[in-house]
């Protein structure tokens, strides 16, 4: 259940549409880019949507990170670390929540320096993008 909530962010985050062209549609619900990025986490490409089930509910909460992270990363089509990815997203900050813009790059850059710039997984744990201060520049841009 937790997989299928960060899914339909993912999807809200990356429009509806927002599909891979290798990889087709299914009929098993789950998103193509989700489940690409749970084949490449569990290190299992014949894992299907219709298996995801079971294996959706033994997922930890760092995996469940981590899925999330990729599908950061597979849509960004320059392919920057989620580190530069949060970086540029920042400096176009608006008026409405500059207040916070400071804040989010100490944390950000404390999170680099804590697990490294290529460690998207690592990042995404540790700036926790659904906690205060990301929290509120995510939900007020998304």
């Amino acid at each position: 259940m937790k997989l299928c909530l960060i899914v339909l962010i993912a999807l809200c985050i990356f429009g509806i549409n927002a599909r891979p062209n290798s990889e087709p549609d299914n009929d098993g619900g789950l998103e193509p880019l989700a489940l690409q990025c749970l084949r490449e986490l569990k290190k299992d490409p014949t894992l299907s949507a219709k298996n995801c089930d079971e294996i959706e509910s033994s997922l930890t909460d760092d995996e469940r990170t981590c899925i999330l992270a990729c599908m950061f990363r597979k849509n960004d089509p320059d392919k920057k670390s989620l580190y530069e990815y949060f970086k540029s997203q920042l400096s176009t900050i608006d008026n409405r929540i500059q207040v916070y813009r400071d804040e989010l790059l100490e944390k950000l850059n404390s999170c680099k320096a804590l697990v490294g710039e290529g460690n998207d997984c690592g990042v995404m744990k540790c700036i926790e993008l659904f906690k205060p201060p990301f929290a509120h520049w995510y939900l007020q841009t998304n």
